[in-house]
């Protein structure tokens, strides 16, 4: 539900998401790692029982070439990698290094709320230092997609149909003859890379918050 008042007031109620920046981050440069670490703590029992079999084939097995194919077979199955792999466990290390330095740069350490409703989103950049209780407790009390309502209050600061199409803006002047023109063509063009971060996608409605709350 969106009630929209006079000088862009807004209420907006429904279920959340949750987008904490530096908790996003975080997995992903931690992915690969974290995924080893499942892989391994998820089929321990079974790569255990298995490594056990394995031992004791080698022991009683007199033909040297069987013996070397046997712990060729135990030594793939140790690889933590090739395990959280076969999971869809792991990614390409620069991949995952590339996507984690451009949210860095693009989201800092925004925590961003988003209302679906219908066919619009209202977004909001939240200050950390507001909430009642930790962001991260806030997350994993909710999910990062909630099943629960919020409430967000404020006014609307960006609402237009459509966002800004910087594809169709012309870069190609003619020579700058000044410093400033320099500057100002430089500044014009970052705007294409940020606008990749902060500008408004279509159906977005951005709100500057006054206040995020659950009805009891």
């Amino acid at each position: 539900m969106a009630q929209i008042g006079d000088a862009g007031f807004v209420e907006v109620s429904g279920e959340a998401i949750f987008n904490d920046m530096n908790l996003i981050k975080s997995t992903l440069e931690k992915f690969n790692q974290i995924g080893e670490a499942l892989a391994y703590v998820g089929n321990f029992e079974n790569v255990e029982k298995t490594r056990q079999q394995f031992e004791k084939l080698i022991e009683t097995t007199k033909d040297k070439n069987e013996k070397a194919r046997l712990k060729h077979r135990l030594k793939n199955l140790e690889n933590i990698k090739n395990l959280a792999k076969d999971h869809g466990l792991q990614q390409d290390a620069k991949f995952l290094e590339h996507l984690a330095f451009v949210l860095d740069y693009g989201f800092q350490d925004q925590f961003i709320v988003q209302i679906p409703i219908g066919q619009y989103t209202f977004s909001s950049d939240c200050k950390r230092d507001d909430f009642r209780e930790n962001e991260h407790l806030l997350v994993r009390k909710y999910s990062r997609i909630a099943e629960k309502e919020f409430v967000l209050v404020g006014t609307v600061t960006q609402s237009s149909g459509k966002s800004v199409d910087y594809e169709d803006v012309n870069y190609e002047n003619s020579e700058p003859k000044h410093l400033k023109e320099v500057i100002m063509n430089i500044v014009e063009a970052l705007s294409v890379v940020e606008f990749q971060f902060s500008g408004k996608i279509e159906n977005e409605i951005i709100i500057d918050p006054i206040a995020i709350y659950r009805e009891i």
